[in-house]
């Protein structure tokens, strides 16, 4: 690639970050497409239009711009691999997904919190999709790993939110009054009367 391709590549790199900074992801988005259309094979871009396109739900050009970023790529990237796996869920291509967090897990192996804190934004995924029961499945697989204080509270929390979305409120307390005693200065709130 010439040098001066290569600076206006990098010129629209920048530009898109400003723009997202600005909370202009559109305008964010046109900077990393042009910075693409320079050069389809720049890793940074791909992944940057991947990021912005996920954010905008265009979640068909975030699998296509990450999994090019990913294949590009010299070492592997967790953000590549996260936002992917996110941009699957958010198409319902669980079997993708699956995949990557494979991926994923191969990646952080022999670090325990790094797995653990991946595995519970896993589940909050399925939560966010209104899929509380899976994500209570997750939440579990997390729990029973015995991980730090900080992630056991977290999940114990998220765990409690779905039981509230499901309508159980009695578990969704236990969940709560269980993070508070824990971490009782974590000024974690419920919408619950739990105490």
């Amino acid at each position: 690639m010439e040098a001066n391709c290569e600076m206006f590549v990098n010129h629209y790199n920048n530009l898109g970050f400003i723009y997202m900074n600005l909370d202009s992801i559109q305008q964010a988005e046109k900077a990393f497409e042009s910075a693409c259309r320079l050069e389809p094979d720049n890793e940074l871009a791909n992944y940057n239009l991947g990021v912005v396109s996920f954010e905008l739900g265009n979640y068909s050009t975030a699998v296509h711009c990450l999994l090019t970023a990913i294949n590009l790529s010299k070492t592997p990237d967790l953000d590549q691999y996260i936002y992917l796996v996110d941009s699957y869920n958010a198409k319902h291509q669980y079997d993708s997904s699956r995949y990557y967090i494979n991926e994923v897990l191969e990646i952080v192996e022999g670090n325990k919190d790094q797995i653990d804190e991946y595995l519970l934004k896993r589940a909050s995924i399925y939560a966010e999709y209104g899929d509380y029961e899976n994500s209570i499945s997750a939440i579990d697989s997390v729990i029973a790993r015995k991980p730090n204080i900080d992630i056991t509270a977290s999940a114990y929390f998220d765990r409690h939110l779905c039981y509230y979305m499901l309508g159980d409120s009695v578990k969704a307390c236990e969940d709560y009054n269980y993070v508070m005693d824990l971490k009782p200065d974590c000024g974690a709130t419920t919408l619950l009367n739990c105490r």
